[in-house]
């Protein structure tokens, strides 16, 4: 029996805590998709997600054969059976509390870095950050096959459902890992000697339900990862206020998602019979998928950056233009000495071919230029003007590649004075170098993509519980130190030598280099951190 699992990156994800509101909703600070709404009327709710595929939907690839003998062909029906099963899944797990409403898919690696899901077309070993879900950095990795094994549509699905548990709800697995040793240090990875349960977090392609407390009653059988952690079943972890949870060093506090607040105990009533006859139609029809939805893209390139930097995210620039999709509106501007904005590449929807060279040549002609620290603010107040004027965009993503010779003024102001607040406007910073305005650029960030209102749902209580987590912020520090020791051993063995990419990890207090490269911006975050 093939069984999935996460990967967790320890520490260097977490930014402020964001609550889940009712509507208007949340809204994902790593892309303008993502969003969870509740109907306090039905007592449910409904998930939008955004997923990004690596490969061509309308010229589709083919995996390899699958049991029954047929090669699978990675096209729009096979999408469409991938979301339905994730959907009932995702239903028979809550209870019937929460379902997919409006799923956004990307494909040819467009948005990789920003997308909930990602899923790609090789062989590996699906994973998950815990309580990813609205957290700028977190990844959900999707593979088809693991260990030349080829699932169904259905089957990947599952998985992306038994994701969801770690990356949406934020519990942790109950299945047993051969092999694994007990881990003081990683109590949420599964080992050898525990005990598995019959549930999604733990072979999600034969039950759907999360365990309760009667998983648990007996003593010698709470050898789990999700209880080491929790000290409690999936459910009553649900249904219990995160601000309870046991003091999670190196993961990211759980959201709370109604109408979970409100329930007590776990159901009577189980959807396991449900799940046998795949009867859960609410759970499909209320699904939406729309393919390549048209968005707006805005870049800000740092010339006050050294010019290795410069490079890399000119190299950056590039990937991305060669990934656009026909529907994207793409624009880069570069900052000056002088704070303001220059338009590199007028905001424009790029053919393939002639108009995309032109936009690289454009990008690739850029040259470092001299300054000491500027403030930005009005070059930044200008882009994101910019990115909310498009009509016809469903979307809009602004991303500030930003050096040690950064800062912004007063970000209170500018999110004031832009209205980003109320607009669906995804913000992702890539910081570069010795990050001395680490704190005043991620104030910008939390302020530009969490809105106050998002917080009123649990009265602060989150923001609260994270102000005082010196001794995490400490350890996110410690934590930094680990992974640029990790980097600078892949340097001396000359693995990165000519990779160009170039982002930081980071929270509120702490934010340090990263070196990588490969297909997608912050795919070395994945691949140089601990793993549990």
């Amino acid at each position: 029996m093939k069984t999935r699992f996460h990967r967790q990156l320890i520490g260097i994800s977490v930014a402020a805590a964001c609550a889940v509101a009712c509507a208007p909703g949340a809204i994902s600070a790593s892309n303008p998709f993502a969003r969870f709404e509740y109907n306090a009327q039905k007592q449910t709710g409904a998930i939008d997600l955004s997923f990004s595929v690596d490969w061509n939907v309308s010229a589709p690839p083919t995996i390899m054969p699958t049991a029954t003998g047929a090669p699978v062909p990675l096209d729009q029906a096979y999408l469409q059976a991938l979301i339905r099963e994730t959907a009932r899944t995702v239903f028979a797990m809550s209870n019937g509390a929460h379902t997919l409403r409006n799923v956004y898919i990307y494909d040819n690696s467009q948005f990789m870095n920003t997308a909930d899901i990602r899923i790609h077309n090789r062989d590996g070993r699906s994973n998950a950050n815990i309580s990813g879900w609205l957290r700028p950095g977190t990844r959900n990795e999707i593979f088809p096959t693991m260990g030349n094994q080829v699932e169904t549509p259905e089957q990947t699905g599952q998985v992306i459902a038994h994701e969801l548990g770690h990356y949406f709800y934020g519990v942790f697995d109950e299945y047993v890992e051969a092999g694994r040793p007990l881990s003081a240090d990683n109590p949420g990875s599964p080992a050898a000697t525990d005990t598995a349960k019959n549930t999604v977090m733990h072979d999600q392609y034969q039950w759907w339900n999360f365990s309760s407390s009667a998983d648990y009653a007996d003593p010698a059988a709470q050898a789990t990862a999700q209880f080491r952690v929790y000290k409690a079943s999936a459910w009553d972890t649900l249904v219990r206020n995160p601000t309870l949870d046991p003091l999670l060093d190196g993961y990211s506090p759980r959201h709370s998602f109604e109408p979970f607040k409100t329930w007590g105990a776990a159901p009577g009533v189980s959807n396991e019979a449900a799940r046998q006859t795949h009867d859960l139609p609410a759970a499909v029809e209320s699904v939406s998928m729309t393919l390549n939805p048209p968005v707006r893209s805005l870049v800000l390139i740092d010339l006050l950056a050294p010019a290795g930097e410069v490079e890399g995210q000119k190299n950056a620039v590039a990937r991305m233009i060669d990934n656009l999709g026909a529907s994207t509106t793409f624009g880069v501007a570069a900052t000056n000495p002088a704070g303001t904005l220059q338009w590199v590449v007028a905001p424009a929807k790029l053919a393939a071919g002639a108009e995309r060279d032109a936009a690289k040549q454009a990008v690739n002609a850029l040259a470092e230029a001299s300054g000491s620290s500027v403030d930005i603010s009005g070059a930044l107040k200008e882009l994101l003007a910019a990115a909310t004027t498009d009509a016809a965009a469903q979307g809009n993503f602004v991303t500030l590649f930003a050096s040690n010779r950064i800062v912004v003024g007063n970000p209170a102001q500018l999110v004031a004075e832009t209205g980003v607040a109320t607009k669906t406007v995804a913000f992702t910073q890539i910081t570069l170098g010795n990050q001395s305005h680490a704190e005043s650029l991620s104030e910008f960030l939390v302020a530009s993509t969490r809105p106050a209102q998002r917080y009123s749902v649990n009265s602060g209580s989150e923001i609260g519980r994270v102000a005082g987590r010196a001794t995490q912020n400490e350890k996110a520090k410690s934590e930094s130190t680990v992974v640029e020791d990790e980097i600078e051993t892949l340097l001396k063995k000359g693995e990165t030598v000519t990779r160009d990419i170039v982002l930081s990890a980071y929270d509120t207090t702490a934010s340090f280099l990263v070196f990588g490269g490969d297909d997608d911006i912050g795919h070395l975050a994945a691949t140089t951190t601990s793993a549990i």
